[in-house]
């Protein structure tokens, strides 16, 4: 049913007048419609396709232009984007900012990415920072973790914990999971990531009960808790199922009483997803024959479904 034939039923039934139908005709017809949202997402492609574009520039013309030419050019465009951003700054709240120049957050994203850029290109082309990959990236998570509090920008803490993460031992190309099946021979891997989760939902714990940005918490505690259960997952499968198992649940039910406090359904179903396939591995201990692992595949299907299904009186 359309707006106008909405109205045309309101009429009839006596709910509105025609005087009151024609003002809401009036009002729909000359509002404004919003476009804060596509001109977002056109912004943030442009700045992938400009980086996206400058690599490929890199590799066909590197011959011809010069290492010099294009570390130059994108030094050049790193500070310019850091001069317009210092430029438009806001004074620094422990709060979220109302953003005046939405253009700048942008920008900030951009100049983060072009320094990931350079960064990586003088490492690769000069190893400035030999064998030192840990000092490498431990200067894009500090100078990001800084741009992110001081300007105010989501988009860049979780460039900030993405670096965090590599600065902690956890880049691992997904090809070499498989093929190497790295976990397995490096157990510390399972060990940094349920350490680096741990610390990141802590450290947004605390940032929220001092009130220093609370609107970053969500994104720390999803990151860290993320990390903390496939690490476990990862340990159950690989190591020990009872140990790693019960580190997952019981991140679960942490996570499923923050999502009651809090009324979060993200992590209600985050925490409960996870959990389950905890549950799984550990009950794999048990010689179920394929009846038992038939009816507890439904049985425990069923209940999480309706429990989905009445999901609202949890959060009573």
């Amino acid at each position: 049913m359309t707006f106008s034939q909405t109205l045309q039923y309101l009429v009839e039934k006596a709910i509105i007048s025609s005087e009151q139908s024609d003002v809401l005709k009036k009002e729909d017809a000359t509002r404004p419609i919003s476009i804060h949202w596509e001109i977002r997402v056109l912004l943030l492609a442009g700045i992938s396709f400009l980086c996206g574009g400058l690599g490929v520039l890199v590799y066909k013309h590197i011959d011809t232009i010069g290492h010099q030419v294009i570390i130059g050019f994108i030094a050049l465009a790193t500070l310019l984007c850091g001069w317009w951003v210092y430029k438009k700054r806001q004074p620094f709240l422990t709060h979220k900012a109302q953003k005046e120049q939405p253009l700048a957050d942008n920008m900030l994203l951009l100049g983060c990415s072009l320094f990931l850029i350079l960064e990586g290109y003088l490492q690769y082309q000069y190893q400035i920072f030999g064998t030192r990959y840990g000092l490498a990236t431990l200067i894009p998570t500090v100078l990001f973790f800084f741009c992110a509090y001081r300007f105010d920008h989501i988009g860049v803490l979780t460039m900030a914990m993405t670096a965090f993460f590599s600065w902690a031992g956890l880049t691992v190309t997904p090809l070499s999971i498989f093929k190497e099946d790295v976990f397995r021979h490096e157990p510390t891997l399972i060990h940094t990531g349920m350490t680096t989760g741990a610390i990141l939902i802590i450290a947004g714990l605390l940032l929220n009960f001092r009130k220093i940005k609370p609107h970053f918490t969500f994104s720390y505690l999803n990151f860290g808790f993320n990390l903390v259960c496939i690490a476990a997952l990862y340990g159950a499968l690989s190591i020990d199922k009872t140990l790693y198992s019960m580190i997952c649940m019981a991140f679960c039910i942490l996570a499923v009483l923050y999502a009651r406090r809090e009324k979060s359904y993200f992590f209600l179903l985050a925490g409960v997803i996870y959990g389950y396939i905890a549950f799984t591995i550990l009950m794999t201990k048990i010689d179920f024959s394929f009846e038992g692992w038939l009816l507890y595949g439904v049985l425990s299907c069923f209940a999480i479904v309706m429990f989905f299904l009445n999901y609202k009186k949890f959060f009573e």
